[in-house]
């Protein structure tokens, strides 16, 4: 079912089950439960993302990389000394893995949820 994503030299995350009934057995088994190729995840868009930020100072710069349009849902979160405050865009964005990597190294941005 899976051979397409099984390829020389190709990355891939498996998820697999462990057989427990058996530990005695010399012999363990794992079960392979599903396989995705990395690249899929990378290309993957995200539908609801939560992005937390220490300061209103920055909305401009989160801006910039966030202005595509898209499918992606996204919730703002600033917390300041006395007040949080949540904010959801009225229109979709793009939001993908290099956007997430991208953001997750910003000195402004707390977290990221996804």
């Amino acid at each position: 079912m899976n051979r397409e994503y099984l390829i020389e030299g190709k990355s891939f995350l498996l998820t697999v089950i462990k057989d427990k009934e058996h530990q005695e057995n010399r012999f363990r088994r794992i079960n392979v439960r599903k396989i995705v190729s990395l690249d899929n995840i990378i290309k993957q868009n995200y539908d609801n993302v939560e992005i937390q930020m220490s300061s209103h100072d920055d909305l401009n710069k989160l801006y910039e990389f966030i202005k595509e349009k898209g499918n992606s849902k996204i919730k703002i979160s600033i917390r300041s000394e006395k007040k949080n405050y949540l904010f959801e865009l009225k229109e979709k964005r793009k939001f993908d893995y290099e956007t997430f990597k991208y953001l997750n190294k910003v000195p402004y941005i707390k977290k990221i949820s996804v």
